[in-house]
């Protein structure tokens, strides 16, 4: 697994959470990285390079080179729009490489209830960031807004 974050403290943690390759996007081009890394596409298929999956939380101007990055019935799954929310792509890729382009939000109180019951049964670990009251929510919004949070900031009543 290929995994891409802002910062070498980011990319620290991803390594330690298993991610086989880390990206610093603050200093590398995710997409001059990952070509490579796992290699041009072929969009016949006779070599293996390229991925199958790209995660996006970002959208904005990532989406493209997301697709551009898929081997042949690789999908693109976007669950964010933080670096935007309109995207231009060469669809070219989606027909010759029959690619999806997915959207998912997981946000159905069903998705919750089965999430919830995935880390009751320790199936799943959630990276929290820090747990800190309510009150100190400015605090909190401040380490977003300076993109300073690796996993979830909790806060508590």
């Amino acid at each position: 697994m290929t995994a891409c974050g802002g910062g070498q403290w980011k990319t620290e943690k991803l390594r330690e959470l298993g991610a086989e390759h880390v990206i610093d996007t603050s200093r590398d081009s995710f997409y001059a990285r990952c070509r490579a890394i796992h290699g041009k596409p072929d969009y016949l298929g006779i070599r293996d390079d390229g991925v199958d999956i790209v995660v996006n939380y970002l959208g904005g101007d990532t989406i493209s080179p997301s697709l551009r990055l898929l081997k042949r019935f690789g999908r693109v799954v976007v669950c964010g729009a933080t670096a935007g929310y309109e995207s231009v792509t060469d669809l070219r890729y989606l027909w010759s490489f029959e690619q999806s382009l997915i959207g998912s939000n997981g946000w159905t109180p069903d998705d919750q209830a089965a999430l919830l019951q995935l880390c009751a049964e320790g199936r799943l670990a959630p990276v929290i960031h820090r747990v800190r009251p309510l009150e100190d929510m400015a605090e909190a919004m401040q380490e977003l807004s300076e993109r300073a949070v690796f996993g979830k900031s909790v806060l508590t009543l």
